[in-house]
């Protein structure tokens, strides 16, 4: 049986490199049906065999061309050159008709952001629905007009009139310094951005673990963005504006990332002089293993806002004190809107007890089907509980719903989740209903 299984199959090579030419049919074939099936799927997602037919026809393909590498080595043995190399060009040119027709395929249907996952979706009946709030992202040109005491308030306030920093002056955080020589301080560092509401926290290959400073708001609604603009708004009747053009970022890497590739050096700084605003100013230098990052623009020179923030980044870590919000207020969670269809701010006020992370669950109502869980589970945030009921603690996570699109609203059921450092069991803190929408690529 497998002898003659084996003759027919040299008997079927012998065939199929007697002739140059059909070396290229199984690939001309299976490279159609690869990208007819590729279409079919990413339009018609419910038949899933055009997906495993796709793939299998692919994996194909890729055998089909090494035995055409054969096939031309079998022609140059018997000193068939010229078909040979026709087997070889030929195998080539139709291996990249293919493959740029299929990148050039999946790049449009990124483009276009085929999503059929809220197609067929209805919002459901006999539940009642929560509108994310509309206050979560303010226009790039909203002022930043904070209570005096805010951190963004006191670095404003420092334009023309602040302290000044030489050109060469040494930056330094003496406070975030101790606080990096040891692993433990480190460790209390990292706890403490992660909790404090003043801090957004994140994590990725390019940056490692790093933090950027927030802003508020009048009305208390928070700018998570890492650059907070003050863009006064001009009169049109006399041309003149209401206030400072300023614009500030403070970022911390606790594992020595840079933001971007322009320090050159541990320490220094670097200022772009232009005729829109005169001093754009970066700042940059070392804390132990943390880099520190600080951008400030103004028409001034002397870098006051970047001063007013070295003075209370000393004064934040030499305490580390997150001041728990108690006045009246009860534990909740609130959906705002973020910046675009299917983003979201997630702002949490409550005391869980004991230390610990927060993170979201979600899934689509009536099918139950989990909604970007693991994105959505990277996006935890540290907060610090304590055995005072009556203190609250705030923070926010800030989110993205991939599937869907803009307007195709259905629901969503989300929760809020503690996870305990002592080890215990995870359990729900809140849950609602809300309607939302999926963010278009």
């Amino acid at each position: 049986m497998l002898k003659k299984l084996f003759q027919n199959s040299v008997q079927f090579f012998q065939w199929y490199l007697g002739v140059w030419w059909r070396a290229l049919i199984p690939l001309l074939f299976l490279g159609m049906v690869c990208i007819v099936c590729e279409c079919l799927w990413s339009f018609l997602p419910s038949h899933r065999i055009c997906d495993w037919i796709s793939k299998l026809a692919f994996l194909l393909f890729l055998f089909f061309l090494l035995v055409n590498l054969v096939a031309g080595i079998f022609h140059f043995r018997r000193n068939y050159w010229k078909r040979g190399v026709a087997v070889w060009l030929l195998s080539l040119f139709v291996s990249l008709v293919v493959f740029v027709v299929l990148v050039g395929f999946m790049f449009l249907l990124g483009f276009m952001d085929v999503d059929h996952f809220a197609d067929s979706l209805k919002l459901p009946e006999g539940i009642t629905l929560s509108e994310p709030l509309p206050d979560g992202y303010r226009p790039f040109d909203d002022p930043l007009r904070a209570p005096d005491s805010s951190f963004q308030k006191q670095v404003l306030s420092a334009i023309g009139s602040g302290r000044k920093l030489a050109t060469d002056e040494v930056c330094r955080i003496p406070s975030l310094e101790r606080l990096m020589s040891t692993p433990q301080g480190k460790e209390k560092l990292r706890n403490y951005l992660d909790a404090s509401p003043e801090w957004t926290t994140r994590e990725s290959s390019g940056h490692g673990f790093y933090a950027t400073r927030n802003a508020y708001y009048e009305d208390g609604t928070v700018d998570i963005s890492p650059f907070h603009h003050n863009f006064p708004a001009t009169d049109v009747s006399t041309g003149e504006k209401d206030g400072i053009h300023s614009q500030y970022f403070f970022y911390i890497s606790l594992d020595g990332k840079s933001w971007s590739s322009g320090e050159s050096t541990e320490s220094g700084c670097k200022t772009i002089i232009s005729e829109a605003v005169k001093y754009s100013t970066w700042t940059w230098f070392k804390a132990g293993e943390a880099k520190v990052i600080i951008f400030d623009q103004t028409d001034f020179e002397g870098r006051q806002m970047t001063a007013k923030m070295l003075e209370l980044a000393e004064e934040e870590f030499s305490k580390l004190t997150l001041p728990p919000m108690n006045e009246g207020e009860k534990p909740h969670f609130r959906l705002y809107n973020g910046m675009q269809g299917g983003m979201y701010i997630m702002d949490i006020l409550c005391n869980p007890g004991e230390p610990g992370t927060l993170y979201i669950r979600a899934n689509e109502i009536t099918t139950g089907t989990k909604l970007s869980e693991k994105r959505i589970l990277n996006r935890a945030v540290r907060i610090f509980g304590n055995e005072q009921p009556n203190e609250l603690f705030p923070c926010k996570i800030d989110f993205t719903i991939y599937e869907g699109n803009w307007e195709q609203y259905y629901g969503a059921h989300i929760e809020v989740w503690f996870k305990p450092d002592s080890g215990g069991q995870d359990r729900k803190l809140f849950e609602d209903d809300y309607k939302v929408e999926g963010w278009m690529r």
